[in-house]
This record gives C-alpha cells, structure tokens and sequence, in this order.
C-alpha cells in the first residue's frame, strides 16, 4: 500500500511509471488478492491508462484536476432557493475546495446563511459568491502529484476573517501548485492580531498537512516581516508557546520574508507544461460540447424530418380518404340508377304482361 496501490472501499488504483514497472506491480497484486481468496470482476478492469477518473478526480502523471463532468455539473447548477439546496451545492464545491485559493473567503456569505436562527434572505453579495465559486471550479489548475522523497514549500497569508496556505513542491521546473488550503476563522481567532493571525496561518497549514511535511524539510514563505524571528521571540503567549513547541517537535522548518507583491499564491505561475495540460483539456471539453451541440442539432433536423414525412403520410392518407369519399359517393349514384333501371324493367315486364292479358280476352 501506498508504495504503488491505493485502496478505497473495493476501487484498487495501481499507479508505476513504466509498462515494465506495470507488470511487476500487476503480478504483485493479483499474488496478494489470490493469497486472500479476493476476486475482481474482469469486465470493471482497466490497464495501462494514461489518466484516470477515480474518487471523482482525474488522475495522470501529470497531476490530478476536477473531472470535466464535473465541471459541467457546476457551470449549470441552478441558484439555490433554500438551505437544503445551498447545503447540497456547497457540499458539492467543498469536495473541491483544495482546487480553489481563498475558498473560505469566497463562501463566507454563503455559509453565513446557514448559521442558527438566520433567514434565508437570498442577495446579490450571495449571488456573486456562487459565481465566484463556479468561475474558481470551472478555470481549477492541474495540481502536482506530491513526491514524499522531495522537500516542500508553504505560502501562509492571513486576512481579517480567514487563512490560506499553498503546499509546493518542487521536483524540477521551479515550484508547483500541490493543494490550496482555506479556513474561516472563529471566536478569539477573530480578536488576534495580525502577527498571530499570520502565525495561525502557519499553525493550520502544519496540522492539516503534517502527512507530507513531518520529517521533511519545509520553507515557509510569509509577507509578515516579523515572522522570520518566530523560533527566537521572546515574551511569548500561551498560545504562541503552544504553537512554536508544536512545529519544533514536530518539523523541520525555516521562515523566509517575501514582501506581499512577491508572495501572493494566486500570482503563482503554473509550468508551462501543466498550464499546456490544463488548456488543452478545457479545448478537449469545449470540443467535445461542440460535437454534442452538433449531434443535438442533427437529431433536431432528424426529428424534423420525421415530423415532415409524418405531415406527408398524414397528407397522402387525407387524399385517398378523400378518394374513397368521391368513388363512395359515386357508387351510391350508380347503386340508385341500377335501382330505377330494374324499377323500368319491372314496369315493362308488367306493361307486356297486360298486353298479353289483352291480347287473350279480344
């Protein structure tokens, strides 16, 4: 596990980098499930697959981005009209919050509404955080597979309500995007000041991913000047004492300064091999929509077509009743005449017999 399988539930995701290294990790796999009497149903098997859609997310070497169809799902997410339908679309997008900076900051209104004994009083402010979001979903990046062997970089910001952080790496073309993070803060968090703020921003970004960064060597990039003396300020808090006995037995770290022009996460440059990805995956989708507004315009015209030959058969039908009618209309005619012809013939059969009546009695 975890070496070159991922288990979820009854999905098996074996991942390697080279056919060669396929196979081994195959045979490895099917040795195990034999030993364990486990089976897998051939016809749900996939093998050799540049990318793939699993847990939701397409996966490739590349990295792992938000499936298109899912995509899709958001670009036609109807407004929501009440809490349970803004439960189910915030929901929906917090599955994909690591592919969104400042997802906190962008939903505070919404998740504002959901808040005890508030109305549901629908507003342009939320309106515009729905649209937010969906554009922040639609345009996510392609965001770097980790390599546990390599160190890694942190961007911590922190604003009045909210903290973010970026987890970097990078593995040979400069520093690369591997998940955003973003917080509300609550209670006293809210009273802090900034340099605590700032330092809470650290603090979480460490906790919620200290499965990457505990035991490796980790640069902390902040706009907050005074943090390069964290390890060394005297005059500590409660909470600060707590915070910096936290990183230090847990990580290896170091503070570096980077003023706010130079440290904001959103202005991050993508390689430009992954933003070469990432364009032509939203090409392919818009390629794929075009082929199936064309297939949709086609069955239109097909259905027009069968609706002509429908109005045609209809017209045809309506000619030969009106054919039927005029030859039954004649044939009662012709039915009448007869009728009188064989009304005259009796008459001269009985104009003859009284002549032959006559005929006896002179």
């Amino acid at each position: 596990l975890d070496e070159c399988v991922v288990v979820y539930l009854d999905d098996i995701l074996i991942y390697s980098r080279d056919m060669k290294q396929r196979v081994e990790h195959l045979r490895c796999v099917f040795d195990n499930l034999r030993r364990e009497r486990f089976y897998v149903k051939s016809s749900k098997n996939e093998f050799a697959l540049e990318k793939i859609q699993f847990l939701r997310h397409m996966v490739s070497a590349q990295g792992v981005y938000v499936d298109p169809k899912k995509i899709e799902a958001v670009r036609t997410w109807k407004t929501p009209e009440n809490v349970m339908e803004l439960q189910q679309f915030l929901g929906f997008a917090n599955y994909y919050n690591r592919f969104v900076s400042q997802y906190a900051k962008i939903t505070a209104p919404l998740t504002n509404l959901l808040k005890k004994n508030t109305p549901y009083k629908w507003e342009p402010k939320h309106q515009e955080a729905v649209e937010q979001l969906k554009q922040a979903l639609t345009s996510a990046t392609v965001l770097l597979l980790p390599d546990p062997e390599r160190d890694y970089a942190v961007e911590a910001d922190a604003s009045d309500q909210a903290v973010r952080a970026v987890l970097m790496q990078d593995q040979g073309n400069g520093l690369q995007l591997i998940t955003y993070l973003s917080k509300k803060m609550h209670g006293a968090e809210l009273n802090y000041p900034i340099h605590d703020k700032e330092t809470l921003a650290i603090i979480i970004a460490f906790k919620t991913w200290r499965c990457y960064l505990e035991g490796r060597k980790t640069t902390v990039y902040t706009d907050h000047c005074s943090l390069k003396y964290l390890k060394t300020q005297p005059n500590l808090s409660r909470w600060q004492v707590r915070w910096i006995d936290f990183l230090k037995t847990h990580f290896h770290y170091d503070i570096v300064y980077k003023p706010g022009q130079k440290n904001k996460a959103d202005a991050l440059s993508q390689p430009a091999h992954i933003a070469a990805i990432q364009g032509r995956e939203r090409e392919r989708e818009r390629e794929r929509e075009r082929e199936r507004e064309r297939e949709r315009d086609r069955e239109r015209e097909r259905e027009r077509e069968r609706e002509r030959e429908r109005e045609r058969e209809r017209q045809r039908e309506r000619e030969r009743g009106a054919v039927r009618e005029r030859e039954g209309e004649g044939g009662v005619e012709r039915e009448r005449e007869r009728e009188r012809e064989r009304e005259r013939e009796r008459e001269r059969e009985r104009e003859r017999e009284r002549e032959r009546e006559r005929d006896k009695g002179g």
